[in-house]
């Protein structure tokens, strides 16, 4: 074969593997930044998910001072209602003791369910608020496992990239000796 049949396939092969480099360092590139992407995505919702968390917390703890207060509040109004029973007895010259004592006794039971109610209520908006607070730290740990497989995946491409680019640039000149060489 003449030298400058063998020079063009050369320099051919040449442009032809250094485009096959370029090509392969491009696409690696686009793999690891659409993987990086994705990390800052699941980032952005992992940090959601933590402040969603924060909030609910707050709300949790809100949910039973609340509770503790209208309990509080219930009770202190059973006494007063308590007092203005025993007031009117007196008023009236009943003694305290056999009926007007059993309806005082009764009144007194009703009140205080009234004030468990209000105790329960609280309760089961705790537990509700609770399972609310283990979904959100679930959803916070789906969205960590996406940031590290993200992550890792940008790195994979990265060196997928370079490893194609090597293996792309190793191939040409295997081409271009092999045509020097014919």
């Amino acid at each position: 074969m003449p030298i400058a049949p063998a020079i063009i396939g050369a320099a051919a092969a040449a442009v032809g593997a250094a485009a096959s480099v370029a090509g392969a360092v491009g696409n690696a590139r686009a793999q690891a930044q659409q993987a990086d992407a994705q990390r800052q995505a699941a980032e952005h919702n992992r940090q959601t998910a933590e402040r969603n968390k924060a909030i609910a917390e707050k709300k949790h703890a809100l949910i039973l001072e609340q509770a503790q207060k209208n309990v509080a509040d219930k009770r202190r109004a059973n006494l007063r209602i308590m007092s203005q029973i025993r007031a009117n007895y007196g008023a009236s010259g009943l003694a305290m003791s056999g009926t007007p004592l059993d309806v005082l006794r009764d009144s007194w039971r009703e009140l205080e369910l009234g004030a468990i109610r209000i105790e329960e209520e609280g309760q089961i908006a705790a537990w509700e608020s609770t399972l609310r607070i283990l979904g959100i730290e679930d959803e916070a740990a789906l969205h960590e496992i996406s940031v590290r497989s993200a992550s890792a995946r940008a790195s994979a491409a990265g060196t997928a990239g370079v490893l194609g680019a090597i293996g792309a640039a190793a191939s040409g000149a295997a081409n271009v000796i092999g045509i020097l060489y014919r």
